[in-house]
């Protein structure tokens, strides 16, 4: 089977079994919404980013060495032992410290979140690092598996224990939830002698893994940071009841980019990895490509139908996530862009370039962020969005210089993808325009909006993108006939 043929079963693996559970995961977030409120939520959310943040801070590139590096039994146990071995120390200098630092936040009811927080987390670490053995032999099919059901049990767990009246603390033990079905099932998937086989620990190569993954780390951070911080900064400016609607409108912009996109990229590093080093060239533009055409419709889609699709799920105190979804949703369309860029130097062990990267989205986030933020919380949503299309632009500058890559090719093949966006948002504004003006409910009318957007872009994709669409096509089917 072509290396191409297996990253294409992968990724519709991943994206397969991420979409449906995510679909999940938004309901229960929705359902949430009513049962507990904003304050209960922004506590908790505030514990998570604390938890979060001393996770990522233990984190020092031991899984992506696993990836790229392909190491022995050995080495497999040295990043599993450091693995596990630095979280337990992040997290007992964050139990603590738990009290002043939710306070510090201006949270301090979050403090009594962290110990359950605390326990998924360290779950969620065993079973990623069980899931990197996984990547490493390209078994996409038993990572989705494993995320799937993890992401299935959070919302069943979440709605059920707040309908019963837990408050916060349904969503505590959710994420405890989570990470225990995820940790069994890939261990269950994984060989136990390939990532627990015991060995005398070596300095050589503890300085091996660390000199590889350092960068990372600090790459790693500046991503993380991108993603958490910027709810504490909004709740700095804005105060809790931005924080919700923020929050929601954001999570629901980001299921085309990361659920997509991001999962594309977990099959990326392992392709690129293999790729002989005179057809990543090609590879890196046919990849950034193929992800435009997949993603840009369902991004800038999103942002077309956002009102009507607010209107449908949420009730009155909600109504303002909808230009919220609008500007993160259609801004985000160049994100996936970075993450390819990014699969593709981890691969060349290029991890400086990350971390510089990572550095200016991070710089760029923050800086727009507080800016902006006299100006409202729309504003600061398209401070969001810049700051991640300074990081695409970047990224392919970069890529650029370090490895000589023209930035032709890789632009080039967003054009057409993009093109095809024009007519299915067009379409869609037309529709909701004629569903106003008749009185539909607004049900009927994302009904219709969705309906026609898809039938728009299609053709339209095949006309302003055909090579890519043949490929795309071309990939899908041999994936098909061979899990057949």
């Amino acid at each position: 089977m072509s290396l191409a043929v297996r990253a294409a079963r992968g990724a519709i693996w991943n994206i397969g079994t991420s979409v449906g559970t995510r679909l999940i995961g938004v309901v229960g977030t929705l359902v949430l919404a009513r049962l507990l409120d904003p304050d209960t939520i922004g506590e908790v959310l505030v514990a998570t980013a604390l938890v979060l943040t001393a996770k990522q801070l233990s984190h020092i590139g031991f899984g992506q060495y696993v990836i790229a590096n392909k190491p022995d039994r050995d080495g497999v146990f040295h990043a599993t032992a450091l693995m596990l071995g630095t979280i337990a120390l992040a997290f007992a200098v964050l139990w603590w410290l738990r009290a002043p630092l939710s306070a510090a936040f201006g949270a301090p009811d979050a403090a009594r979140y962290v110990p359950a927080l605390v326990v998924g987390a360290f779950l969620q670490r065993v079973g990623y690092t069980v899931s990197r053995v996984l990547a490493r032999d390209l078994r996409f099919r038993a990572v989705a598996i494993g995320n799937s059901l993890g992401e299935l049990a959070y919302p069943i767990v979440a709605v059920g224990l707040a309908w019963a009246g837990w408050g916060g603390d349904a969503i505590a033990a959710a994420f405890v939830a989570r990470g225990a079905v995820q940790a069994a099932a890939f261990i269950a998937a994984a060989d136990r002698r390939e990532w627990l086989s015991p060995c005398r620990l070596s300095w050589a190569r503890t300085v091996e893994i660390l000199r590889f993954g350092v960068p990372l780390w600090i790459a790693s951070l500046a991503h993380f940071a991108s993603r958490q911080w910027d709810n504490l900064l909004v709740s700095r400016f804005f105060g809790a009841h931005a924080v919700g609607i923020y929050n929601y409108g954001y999570n629901l912009a980001d299921i085309p980019a990361s659920q997509v996109g991001e999962h594309i990229g977990d099959v990326l590093l392992p392709s690129f990895a293999t790729i002989a080093p005179d057809q990543r060239r090609r590879a890196l533009a046919r990849a950034t490509s193929l992800l435009a055409l997949v993603v840009f419709p369902l991004a800038t889609g999103l942002g077309a139908v956002a009102h009507t699709l607010v209107a449908v799920i949420f009730n009155e105190q909600w109504q303002a996530v909808a230009p919220v979804l609008v500007i993160l949703s259609s801004l985000s369309v160049v994100r996936p862009v970075g993450w390819t860029i990014n699969s593709y130097l981890v691969a060349l062990h290029r991890t400086g370039a990350v971390m510089l990267l990572e550095f200016i989205k991070l710089g760029a986030l923050m800086a727009l962020i507080a800016a902006l933020s006299p100006l409202g919380i729309e504003w600061v949503c398209a401070g969001v969005g810049l700051a991640f299309a300074a990081n695409a632009a970047a990224s392919v500058w970069l890529v650029r210089r370090a490895d000589g890559i023209p930035a032709g090719p890789l632009v080039a093949g967003l054009i057409g993808p993009l093109m095809a966006c024009g007519p299915m948002v067009g379409a869609v504004l037309g529709v909701r325009h004629v569903a106003a003006a008749m009185g539909w409910p607004a049900t009927a009318s994302l009904v219709a909006e969705l309906f026609t957007g898809a039938v728009v872009y299609v053709p339209a994709a095949l006309v302003l993108a055909p090579a890519t669409s043949r490929d795309l096509i071309g990939l899908v089917r041999k994936a098909l006939r061979r899990g057949a």
